[in-house]
């Protein structure tokens, strides 16, 4: 499909809007929509480390809502700004259950609910990435254990394997 627009006086600029393949330099591949030569809509990219994107992009950046299955057996599900998580999502750690709340900037940011099996297992407190805490029963503040940066499901290694910190992969 093409779109012909006049953004600029006395100049019409012809836009391509198509579905296809591409494989990158890096060896990750894109399945999905493009517009301009880049991805624009829905799509699917397949990492070299094998960790998979599939969701929203706008002008070639995760935008939107989208799933990534990291290399680990991750799943984050939820919101995307500019290929980062922001907004509400969910994070599946296999065995540990899943971990739902607000992501700004890559970072959790509020209240954690950490469920497995539909059941409640606690509650934790975030700022900028930071744990503040787990929250009793009562919903009162209880401060991490000196030492302690991290609560189950491992949000330390979810920073650490961040699709902006892929795993390396080396050819032996």
């Amino acid at each position: 499909m093409y779109i012909f627009s006049n953004h600029h006086r006395n100049t019409i600029r012809i836009e391509r809007e198509y579905k296809g393949v591409i494989v990158y330099e890096d060896g990750s591949v894109f399945e999905g929509h493009f517009s301009n030569g880049l991805e624009n809509g829905t799509g699917r990219r397949v990492f070299r480390n094998l960790e998979v994107f599939e969701g929203e992009y706008d002008d070639g950046v995760r935008n939107g809502e989208g799933k990534y299955y990291y290399s680990n057996g991750n799943i984050y599900q939820g919101g995307w700004k500019e290929n980062k998580k922001d907004g509400d999502g969910k994070l599946e750690v296999p065995g540990k259950g899943v971990w739902e709340g607000t992501w700004v900037n890559d970072k959790q940011d509020g209240v954690f609910t950490l469920t497995k099996d539909g059941v409640v297992i606690t509650k934790a407190q975030w700022n900028d990435g930071v744990l503040i805490g787990t929250l009793d029963e009562d919903g009162g503040l209880v401060p991490p254990k000196e030492g302690q940066e991290d609560l189950p499901g491992s949000f330390v290694l979810m920073q650490k394997l961040s699709p902006q910190n892929p795993v390396e992969v080396t050819d032996q």
